[in-house]
């Protein structure tokens, strides 16, 4: 089909076709892909609920600018987080550029006792999974692109635009190119 392989730190981006209503004009972060299967993170879906709401023993959330993320339908009492450091933070796990991942409460409290920002902090509630193959399945149908990820997609300042900022064109249909 062309296009990158599937890859922790690459991007899937719905396709136009995708009519699933958890995943229908999605953009998720893959955190893990392999003979075991994929996990990922919806990134373009800010819920409507503050992650001090979901998680009050953090106190730093008060001061926490951003929305928790619908991350995906699988265990969305999971939180799950992205961060943007230069420096890996511990425990955490690399994504892409400056990007890490962790699920780590110890961690979340740490970063949040200073300015954090939906900037440097992107939380998340459950994750997207697939079982061994079920991903290279849905791709091979169609049902999603793969793309490189960014730093700035991923923390895209207004990630509801993500989807259309990274689908890709649709291949035009050229008519009549027989001979006169």
């Amino acid at each position: 089909l062309g296009g990158p392989e599937p890859s922790a730190g690459s991007l899937l981006v719905a396709s136009r076709d995708l009519d699933d209503p958890n995943f229908s004009r999605t953009v998720i972060l893959l955190t893990s892909y392999g003979p075991d299967g994929a996990m990922g993170l919806v990134i373009n879906r800010p819920a409507a609920i503050l992650p001090e709401q979901v998680l009050p023993e953090i106190a730093g959330l008060s001061g926490y600018d951003g929305p928790l993320f619908f991350g995906g339908p699988v265990q969305v009492q999971s939180i799950l987080f992205l961060v943007r450091a230069s420096d890996p933070p511990e425990p955490s796990r690399h994504m892409v550029g400056d990007i890490y991942l962790s699920g780590s409460r110890t961690l979340l409290d740490s970063l949040t006792q200073g300015s954090a920002h939906a900037g440097h902090l992107r939380i998340f509630a459950g994750y997207a999974g697939w079982a061994p193959g079920q991903l290279d399945h849905e791709i091979r149908r169609g049902g999603w692109h793969v793309t490189e990820a960014t730093e700035d997609i991923v923390f895209c300042d207004d990630p509801e635009t993500v989807w259309k900022q990274v689908l890709p064109l649709p291949k035009p249909v050229i008519a009549g190119l027989g001979a006169p």
